[in-house]
Parts: C-alpha cells; structure tokens; sequence
C-alpha cells in the first residue's frame, strides 16, 4: 500500500506555526498536527503523537542519540497514521523541537519534505520573553516567578548550552534578553545546517514575515507541499486572527531598543541575522 506523503516543519517557536497548522487542516486530504495534536477548527483536538519536549534538549545535548530517540518517537507511530489513514494523502507535522532532530529526518523517513519557518530574531526575542502570566505556549526563558507544571515541564526541554560551549560557563549570569537572543540563534544555526546539506526538493525555507503577508509566499509553500485545495478566503481568515498573538512583553519594539540591547543582540545572534539575511 503507497503510504501519503509526508512533511515534518519545524522553527524556533513562535513564528506563526499554530496558524499554519490550523491553515493545513482546512484540506480534507491533509492531516495537520501542531506538537502532536491534530487541529480541528482552531482548537488542539486529539493527540496522536507523542510531544517530544523533553526529547528537544537530549536529542541536541547528545547528537549521536537524535536518531534513535527520532526512531523510538516517530518512525512506528507516523507509518502507523499512514497506514490507518487512507483517507488522506498527506500528513504534515509541525513542532518547535524538530529542530535537534532535522538533521536525522532524511534517514529515517528518506521519502520525507521539511518546512523550515525563520522569523526575524528581534521579534522572536521580544515574543518569547513574554510578560503574561501563566504562559499558555512557553517558547523562551522569562523573569524568575513561580511557574505553572506546564511552564516548568517546557523548561526543562528548552535548549541550552553544551558543556563544550565557550559560553556555558557564564551561562547562568546570562539574563532572560540574552539566552533568547542565543536560543534564537543556535536554534535557527541548526536549521540552516541542515537546510544547506539537505537534497534539492526536499527542503523549504520560508520567512515568517512573508509567509503570513504575502499571498504569493503562502501559495509557494502550498505548492511545495502539493496542497492545492485550500481556498485562500479561508486561510487569509485564520490569518487575521493572529492566532497565539501575545498579550503581554517585556521589552518594547526593537526599534526603541536602548544601545546596550541592540549591542548584546548583535553580539550573541548578529552572525545568524546575516546569515539569513535580515538587515
């Protein structure tokens, strides 16, 4: 039996992941999931894969382990959704902590596309060093308080440094501001890797940015993905609900950034900035 197609999209967190996964799911033929939920509506429905939070910081911790954790968590569930799915052609699957395991993807699902979503480092900093409390979808660290189970259990899979990291030692003198600006730019470094190594094809690099302004940038990436039956009225409609928007920052918009701020982003996550291409 010819199993659907297949696409794994991953990002740093808090770059429109949630709307696509809500977009995705208006195709009848396309089973969407949003860190191992399916989308119905634009409400989390039912979990059919198992999260991989914790797995996010060991599989970056140990490389060599990524793929045996990716086979453990992935290879039998996912062919078990093909298999137990011949109503849909296509299963795509998004989740932030794909990123530690990119690398690994093509070995263990050789037939597999991948979606890589970057956002301008700035925003996502600002973003993710949120001032709302609890916070619903923790994506990067925050001001010491008292945490909810679901915000520690999220913490406790967040990337950090390895102990071979020159920065590892003052790692924990590092404010809020700072490990953003390096989770950003270490999770975006592992990506772009990968998207460089990856086959022709098999790799889709989209900008935030554009991806949920511009209609002809989504329409490359549907067509990427050969998801033709989405009708764009619906899908600018979810666009416009700036779904998982954030309520409350800490910091204000990176153009009134004070020197000093502008200077340590520049310090920790400029490289990848230009790398990427953002000005």
């Amino acid at each position: 039996m010819e199993l659907c197609k297949l696409t794994f999209v991953t990002g740093t967190g808090r770059c429109g992941t949630v709307s696509l996964a809500n977009i995705l799911s208006l195709s009848p033929t396309t089973l969407a999931m949003h860190e191992g939920q399916t989308r119905d509506g634009l409400e989390s429905a039912e979990r059919i894969l198992p999260h991989l939070t914790l797995q996010n910081l060991a599989g970056y911790l140990e490389p060599s382990q990524s793929e045996s954790i990716l086979r453990q968590f992935r290879d039998r569930q996912v062919k078990q959704i093909q298999r137990e799915r011949p109503d849909i052609n296509h299963l795509c699957d998004i989740a932030y902590y794909y990123a530690p395991f990119a690398a690994v993807l093509p070995r263990v699902f050789p037939e597999s596309k991948l979606v890589v979503i970057v956002r301008d480092g700035r925003h996502f900093v600002r973003s993710a060093y949120t001032s709302e409390v609890p916070d619903p979808m923790p994506a990067g660290y925050v001001d010491e308080r008292e945490f909810t189970s679901h915000e520690l259990f999220c913490a406790a899979g967040r990337l950090q440094p390895r102990e071979d990291d020159p920065i590892s030692d003052s790692w924990d003198d590092f404010t809020p501001f700072q490990k953003n600006c390096w989770l950003w730019a270490e999770t975006n470094r592992i990506l772009l890797d990968v998207v460089d190594q990856r086959e022709p094809g098999r790799v889709c690099l989209t900008r935030f940015e554009e991806l949920f302004q511009s209609e002809a940038e989504m329409d490359r990436l549907l067509h990427y993905l050969e998801i033709e039956d989405i009708p764009k009225e619906k899908r600018g409609g979810i666009i416009g609900m700036r779904l998982n928007a954030r309520t409350g920052t800490v910091l204000p918009h990176p153009n009134q950034w004070e020197e000093e701020r502008v200077s340590e982003f520049e310090n920790i996550a400029g490289a990848t900035m230009n790398r990427l291409g953002y000005d």
